[in-house]
Order: C-alpha cells, then structure tokens, then sequence
C-alpha cells in the first residue's frame, strides 16, 4: 500500500472512505480517499474482487490498533 504525504483532513473525526477501481490489467485496486478528495493510501493490484474488500475489511478493523514508528527522533 502507498501512502500519501501531507493528507491533511484525515485527524481524528474525518471522514474517510475507500474507493474500488479495476485497473488496466484487470486487477482490483482500492484507495483510502479523505474528507477533502485527497488520496491517502493506494493499495496493491489483487487478482479477486474479494481480496481488495477482505483487506479493507481487515484495515478497517484493526487499524484503530496500530503502532506509529516515529523515525524522526
């Protein structure tokens, strides 16, 4: 998954949604749009439909749980 930088509007409370798409090659692919219409995260190509959605299932779940790695310090 690509993330994006600077994705302002994605605090605490935004309101966020991820898009679906098929690309060129026939894979499914999805985005995590924010509030604003800025693109956050692009995930990889999956061969099934229900691949995407199981993974986006699956970060809607546990992301909440997620560790930030602070490289900066």
């Amino acid at each position: 998954m690509t993330v994006g930088k600077g994705a302002g509007g994605c605090g605490e409370g935004a309101v966020v949604k991820f898009v679906i798409t098929k690309d060129k090659a026939g894979e499914f692919r999805f985005k995590l749009v924010a509030s604003n219409g800025q693109t956050v995260a692009i995930s990889e190509g999956y061969k099934a439909k229900a691949s995407a959605l199981s993974t986006i299932e699956s970060i809607k779940a546990k992301a909440g749980d997620a560790a930030i790695d602070d490289q900066t310090l």
